[in-house]
């Protein structure tokens, strides 16, 4: 459970708005049931996970340069650069689990076990918006002006994906997911502008729809803590959209791309299975195979 705890007052205030054996196909269905144990808010019945990790969001630096808004005078666009971080006052925790759906589960992991995992986080964030634009300001506000909106959340990120067990890997290789598996949130979160931007009367605020949360495979590093906590670090890239709100009209905005490093934190609860020893042969193939890291130049835009 996430603790609330006080904000900063901001001139432009931010504020929340709460949102046996068995077969591979009945083993993915057990994960889902447990997984709906620790995302839902009441204790359903469930196969227990074969392996559980506690997650901590430790910080996020996600930007995008010169993304078109709807904050300028009568819900014009406007150029911004946008900051996405995580909330300096509000923890984000998560949690994940893991099924083999194959060898009917138990016993030692060996290499190549192919597991079910699904991880959510709620997301607390804070978000700076900033007027680059040459040409237009937001409402009353100077040039180069800036909007904070700070404890924005909880946004819940989660998602499900199956990989191999990799026993030269911290988790096993099981957690962070893998490129092609990001992280959803369907929005609905509300974020007021303290203002009325368009000028009919209505107070606005920003709406976010659907936003991903890819976790890149290139560049992640690991470190593994004496108490089997491991902190990884990675490049992240955020796509999120939504539209500027008031009671009668609502102009839409993105999809925005924001790319930066985050960090999370995992910790393996109880021991676990122990892995199967490797051979030597694929112990000096895992130390011994460098993947040579592609060159990824992630684009910073908005549409």
């Amino acid at each position: 459970m996430v603790t609330r705890v006080g904000r900063e007052a901001l001139p432009w205030p931010g504020r929340v708005t709460p949102g046996g054996h068995m077969t591979r196909r009945n083993r993915a269905a057990a994960t889902l049931l447990t997984l709906s144990t620790v995302f839902g808010s009441q204790v359903l019945p469930a196969q227990a996970a074969e392996l559980e990790w506690d997650l901590e969001l430790l910080s996020m630096d996600l930007n995008a340069t010169g993304a078109l808004m709807p904050l300028g005078p009568g819900w014009g666009p406007i150029r911004t650069d946008i900051h996405v971080g995580e909330s300096q006052a509000l923890g984000s925790v998560g949690h994940a689990a893991a099924n083999r759906v194959e060898n009917g589960g138990g016993g030692p992991i060996q290499e190549g076990d192919l597991f079910e995992v699904g991880s959510f986080f709620d997301v607390f964030f804070d978000i700076t918006i900033t007027d680059v634009d040459p040409q237009s300001d937001f409402p009353g506000l100077p040039a180069g002006a800036q909007l904070n909106f700070a404890g924005n959340g909880p946004l819940r990120l989660q998602t499900l994906y199956s990989v191999e067990a990799r026993l030269n890997q911290p988790n096993f290789g099981l957690f962070p997911p893998p490129e092609s598996a990001p992280y959803l949130g369907f929005g609905g979160l509300e974020i007021p502008l303290g203002g009325d931007f368009n000028g009919n009367g209505e107070p606005d605020k920003i709406k976010l729809g659907v936003v991903t949360l890819t976790v890149v495979g290139a560049n992640r590093t690991f470190i593994t803590l004496p108490d089997g906590m491991v902190i990884d670090a990675f490049d992240a890239i955020m796509n999120l959209s939504g539209a500027v709100v008031d009671l009668s009209q609502d102009p839409p905005f993105g999809p925005i791309i924001l790319a930066g490093p985050t960090t999370a934190s995992s910790h393996l609860q109880g021991p676990g299975p122990v892995p199967e020893p490797m051979p030597l042969v694929l112990l000096l193939l895992g130390l011994g195979g460098a993947a040579l890291s592609r060159a990824r130049q992630v684009g910073d835009h908005g549409v």
